[in-house]
């Protein structure tokens, strides 16, 4: 089984005025009966776009690694953000930062090192299992294509269109508890 995910984050304000939220869609199959959707707020400091990329993957996936019926059947998951970064990060960069104990060729550390360290360890985990998983770039904010409903790009439109949707009602969560709450 092939398992999608599509997965956005969203950021209003700046540094400790920022408020975040993530968003993400388990297709469990093409036709989308079988999804999950995760709409949360984001409060691990700093909130900023990468790290709520990076947060509704993990969380993506530790939905997946705690269904071991699901996990049994599946063989790949695909993952689809439109922050090029994540995908740059955890295709190309990251193998060097490991071996260079986790530093980048300046010697500087990688941003969001917590959340790549995580990442990391929990696609270790589905590759222990014999779990692919794969990380794409796809262009977000983009107008609807005109292609069937059926097709993979419409699909992969559709699912980060959703992602999009779900993560700003994170982000108005992550509002509304900071102005009833603080």
């Amino acid at each position: 089984m092939i398992v999608n995910i599509f997965t956005d984050g969203s950021v209003i304000g700046y540094k400790k005025y920022a408020r975040g939220g993530i968003g993400a869609v388990i297709d469990y199959n093409d036709r989308r009966i079988d999804t999950v959707k995760i709409s949360e707020p984001f409060f691990n400091y700093p909130i900023t776009a990468p790290r709520t990329e990076f947060y509704a993957i993990i969380r993506s996936l530790i939905v997946l690694l705690n269904d071991s019926n699901l996990l049994k059947r599946i063989k790949i998951v695909n993952i689809y953000s439109d922050n090029n970064n994540v995908q740059m990060t955890m295709n190309e960069w990251i193998h060097a930062w490991r071996n260079r104990g986790w530093k980048k060729y300046d010697g500087s550390e990688p941003e969001n090192l917590d959340l790549i360290q995580y990442l990391d360890f929990i696609r270790n985990l589905f590759a222990k299992k014999r779990k692919e998983v794969n990380f794409y770039f796809v262009k977000g904010h983009r107008n609807r294509p005109k292609l069937d409903h059926r097709s993979a790009e419409y699909k992969i439109w559709d699912g980060n269109r959703i992602a999009d949707l779900l993560a700003k009602k994170g982000t108005n969560m992550a509002i509304k508890y900071f102005k009833f709450n603080i």
